[in-house]
């Protein structure tokens, strides 16, 4: 009797929630999200802000790119040898080849977030993989 209730629980569960994302998917992203907050904290650092811009801007910053004045000595923040990471626009995509999204939270924070893989933008938040980057 509690295995079938068990049973049809997850079913309900699965049928009105989505059933979660494979963990090594999720640990994937993850990685690669901490991979950008350490470039993000470094650029910081050097600086005194985050550089600003769409996902590619940011990347191409990251990488020593000096775009739109942002990264003026040409340093290299972030290299990912795994070029998975990257999609032809030059975005870092999560596990589910989606750009990351890089929105400021007015607090002088930085969000980054995948849209996970149900591909909803949730505003970083439900089924969103979400890393907040404060100032160090």
């Amino acid at each position: 009797m509690i295995l079938a209730l068990a049973f049809a629980w997850s079913v309900v569960v699965n049928y009105y929630c989505g059933r979660p994302a494979p963990i090594k998917d999720v640990m994937i992203t993850k990685s690669t999200s901490l991979n950008v907050k350490r470039g993000l904290t470094a650029y910081f650092e050097e600086y005194g802000h985050f550089p600003i811009g769409a996902n590619s801007n940011m990347m191409k910053v990251l990488a020593g790119g000096n775009i739109e004045g942002q990264n003026p000595k040409q340093l290299t923040f972030l290299h990912f040898a795994d070029k998975k990471r990257y999609n032809d626009k030059v975005e870092v995509v999560d596990s589910w080849s989606k750009p990351i999204v890089f929105k400021s939270s007015g607090d002088g924070n930085l969000v980054i977030y995948s849209v996970g893989e149900n591909g909803v933008d949730d505003g970083g938040k439900l089924d969103d993989i979400a890393l907040v980057i404060s100032p160090p």
